[in-house]
């Protein structure tokens, strides 16, 4: 019998977000969501906030108890827990901050920065920092990033629930599916699809202090006669400011002409490229238009 790689948990009876089980979601998902912590963009609401203030005392026990509960299943299943059972030893990061500061650092950010746990579309987010809050949060304060390179495909992906403006439905949400072959590389749960999201990249490039931007995956889309593209949300054009700001809009689309083969990075290619740097105010300084090494483009 085959182990469950994921469970949904119930957020309001409604809504459920679904956690993998060899992560550490399950402790973060807990305390965030019996109000230890709370986000932000929540503060401008006053009834939220009132509501946070105090909790029941058997609350509390039982938040306790199953937060340790969770805790020893995370550390005994976990590759740390496997690691401490053959006898590694393991030490600070502090410990070894002059071997860092002599060697190149590659920091790799977990998860998207819209499932950020403060600054994502909370509740359906992840369960850590993926800005690079992280790094700070992890100790590296003496290392900072030099560059920061923001990963995003020429469309748009998600897994689970949430807001997803630019989401496509039916026979072309499959196609799109297919081609891609987006489908979740731990779970193998399908990941849902739609067009590019240009005011969720700049939310993020905001959010994530992004530098620099790599687009990816421009070969999925090779054969269209042409793609849509959201610039903007609504007619008033106001870019998102926090989380909550993704629930409930309206994606205005623009049509871009679509072409044969991306790994020629022709005009029509390049064109696309261009219209993305205009659009966020950061430059594209890779490009992908396949899955070997090859297939990376510098640009910039």
């Amino acid at each position: 019998m085959k182990a469950p790689l994921t469970k949904k948990v119930s957020l309001d009876g409604r809504h459920s977000v679904e956690i993998v089980l060899s992560g550490n979601g399950q402790i973060y998902f807990t305390m965030k969501t019996l109000g230890l912590v709370s986000n932000n963009g929540d503060w401008n609401s006053d009834d939220w906030f009132q509501s946070q203030i105090s909790f029941p005392p058997a609350m509390v026990t039982e938040m306790a108890r199953v937060l340790k509960q969770w805790l020893l299943c995370y550390v005994e299943n976990s590759i740390i827990g496997q690691l401490l059972k053959l006898g590694v030893q393991f030490t600070s990061v502090l410990d070894l901050k002059k071997e860092f500061l002599k060697s190149s650092i590659l920091y790799e950010g977990a998860q998207g920065i819209l499932l950020d746990l403060n600054h994502g579309s909370y509740p359906f987010v992840s369960c850590g920092d993926c800005t690079v809050a992280g790094i700070y949060a992890s100790g590296f304060a003496f290392a900072p990033p030099q560059k920061v390179y923001g990963v995003a495909k020429a469309y748009q992906t998600k897994v689970g629930e949430g807001p997803f403006p630019t989401e496509l439905h039916g026979a072309d949400a499959e196609e799109l599916r297919k081609i891609g072959n987006e489908y979740g590389a731990t779970t193998g749960r399908p990941r849902r699809v739609g067009w590019l999201d240009l005011p969720a990249l700049r939310y993020a490039i905001d959010k994530g202090g992004i530098t620099h931007l790599v687009i990816t995956k421009l070969d999925i889309l090779n054969g269209l006669d042409g793609f849509a593209v959201c610039d903007q949300y609504g007619q008033d054009n106001i870019d998102p400011v926090c989380g909550q700001d993704f629930f409930e809009t309206q994606p205005e689309y623009r049509r871009i002409p679509g072409w044969k083969d991306a790994g020629k990075l022709d005009d029509k290619v390049m064109n696309f490229v261009n219209f993305v740097e205009q659009q966020t105010k950061i430059v594209v300084e890779y490009v992908s238009t396949g899955t070997s090494v090859d297939d990376i483009h510098r640009l910039n």
